[in-house]
């Protein structure tokens, strides 16, 4: 816990990050015909998904789609809005202790979802990397 407190004074359970994250959803959806897709489950059964369109080495564009879990929407939000525009390679710069932190940490139940996250991602860019062989 962060030790926040909403407006009830219950103590809140994520960080404003992960809230504001979750609730805005940039870049969520899925994509018809991207240059690259992964779908994962993760132990809880939460799915994870990425989309990319890769031009020049370059992300031009990244989706990501998963659940109604604000832990997955938040890492899902997160990797896809640091990840646009930038160079493919910086995609294995991305881990799911970097996600943590940058979020400012997830409960125990749900620190999962980052490694789901990170998983995905590097799938997706595997399977790029496949079709251009």
């Amino acid at each position: 816990m962060t030790g926040n407190q909403n407006p009830d004074n219950r103590p809140q359970v994520y960080s404003d990050m992960v809230m504001q994250l979750a609730g805005s959803k940039p870049r969520f959806g899925r994509m018809n015909d991207p240059d690259g897709a992964a779908l994962l489950t993760g132990e809880c059964g939460e799915e994870m998904e990425f989309y990319l369109v890769i031009k020049d080495n370059t992300i031009e564009d990244i989706r990501y789609h998963t659940g109604n879990c604000p832990a997955s929407l938040a890492c899902g939000a997160l990797v896809a809005e640091s990840l646009a525009g930038r160079p493919l390679e910086d995609a294995f710069q991305v881990s799911a202790s970097m996600i943590l932190k940058v979020l400012g940490g997830l409960p125990d139940n749900d620190r999962h979802c980052a490694l789901l996250t990170v998983m995905t991602l590097y799938k997706a860019v595997g399977n790029y990397l496949l079709s251009c062989w």
